[in-house]
């Protein structure tokens, strides 16, 4: 492996700055206890001839012109997901439906706009996001609050609509909208997945959404009585450790609940939680449930993380630090509670060619709150034993999802970060 060179820079007040990240970057992202562990791949190696050259550019630009953390995403990899997720679409008429709330940026919302089939929203507010004209697409309304006076205007862009009611409320209130609806009801999957939870002796999860089978079975009449139309189901199962399986499961329920109830449906939206699936094990889900729907029925999935995480990073500038036996510690400007939240960061470092002895190395906030961890990483001093970042120097993460860019905070007195695009000019 190439030995990276050291960059320093000088400012024009004299100071001078160095980058860890210099070219050539031959990147590793090292495991870390706390933050997931995983080695970062690229989802699609062939999406980008040279991501490490571009972040190997983009760090140096950075460097002279730091003036705060920041979350940076690689447009170009996030359309290569994107054309990915519409190949599936093609192949098994599953459609995917982008969530606003997972990345609420103009740029990510107009490359969905241009691959997939629409949008997840839960409010007014998130549709205003959306680019102008949505012609084509379907916008799915689900959330725990619901104005039937607003629901004529996630309209107005061109799209369709489809609204998920998650009560016996919700189900009376779009009974006030005079315009004709397709609607749907959202079913608690906790409660439909609690037979299998109890086979295996586990505990079954207590979910805040959705309607019971009993439930269903109560309304029915009311649903063959609506003035709107009646479309389907939507099942979004929040788990951090949803497999394909958990999927498979949950259309199988579903299958037995709809016969049981003799409801017929239009279109099954099984949510997000994808993350934990790379795109082949997707395709291959896709494939598994359209057999098992046959093709008169839709199928929707709103992927959130999955879209986002590969291209994600955050960069951070190392302000305080000391050892602690074999480990060293340093603390941020970066801040897992406010910039970080619903991702696993993994340390990008490079690794010398003839590297020192292997350290441990953990990151923190700068708040102060005590569990503002960014994780214990692997890391390797250099040949004079020191460890690989100093004070002043840049540090940058990977796997950070589209959903840090939406939670920014400013707890502490700590600024949220803005966000960058890789290419695009700093401070220029």
């Amino acid at each position: 492996m190439a030995e990276p060179s050291l960059r320093q820079t000088a400012t024009s007040d004299g100071r001078t700055l160095r980058s860890v990240y210099g070219q050539p970057l031959e990147m590793l992202s090292t495991p870390s206890r706390t933050g997931g562990g995983q080695i970062l791949s690229w989802m699609i190696p062939a999406a980008r001839p040279g991501p490490e050259r571009d972040l190997a550019e983009f760090m140096e630009r950075l460097v002279r012109r730091y003036e705060g953390p920041a979350l940076i995403f690689d447009v170009a990899m996030l359309e290569q997901k994107l054309l990915a997720l519409a190949d599936i679409h093609a192949r098994y008429r599953c459609h995917f439906l982008a969530p606003v709330k997972s990345f609420p940026n103009a740029v990510f919302l107009n490359l969905a706009a241009r691959h997939l089939s629409g949008f997840d929203v839960s409010n007014l507010e998130e549709y205003r996001a959306l680019p102008r004209d949505l012609s084509g697409k379907t916008v799915a309304l689900a959330g725990p609050i619901l104005r039937a006076d607003e629901l004529p205007r996630f309209l107005d862009r061109g799209n369709a609509l489809v609204v998920y009611v998650d009560s016996l409320h919700q189900l009376a209130q779009i009974e006030e909208c005079r315009s004709p609806l397709d609607y749907g009801v959202r079913v608690d999957s906790a409660r439909l997945l609690k037979r299998r939870v109890h086979e295996r002796g586990q505990r079954c999860r207590h979910s805040r959404f959705g309607l019971s089978g009993e439930e269903l079975l109560a309304v029915r009449p009311r649903l063959e009585g609506s003035q709107h139309r009646f479309v389907g189901v939507l099942v979004h199962h929040a788990s951090e450790e949803n497999t394909a399986e958990t999927y498979l499961a949950l259309v199988e329920e579903l299958q037995a609940l709809l016969a049981g109830l003799d409801l017929s449906v239009h279109d099954i939206n099984l949510g997000g939680g994808e993350h934990h699936l790379d795109l082949d094990s997707l395709a291959a889900l896709a494939c598994r449930i359209r057999k098992s729907l046959g093709e008169d029925i839709g199928l929707s999935f709103e992927p959130g993380r999955l879209l986002t995480e590969a291209a994600g990073y955050a960069v951070g500038r190392v302000e305080n630090w000391r050892t602690r036996g074999d480990a060293v510690e340093y603390v941020l400007d970066l801040s897992m509670d406010c910039h970080l939240r619903w991702s696993k960061p993994t340390l990008i470092v490079p690794r010398p060619s003839d590297p020192g002895r292997p350290m441990r190395a953990r990151f923190y906030g700068p708040t102060c709150h005590e569990a503002d961890n960014l994780g214990e990483h692997h890391v390797w001093s250099n040949r004079a034993g020191e460890p690989p970042f100093l004070p002043g120097d840049l540090v940058l993460f990977g796997n950070v999802s589209g959903y840090s860019a939406s939670i920014r905070t400013s707890f502490n007195g700590v600024a949220p970060p803005p966000v960058h695009f890789l290419n695009e000019p700093i401070g220029e």
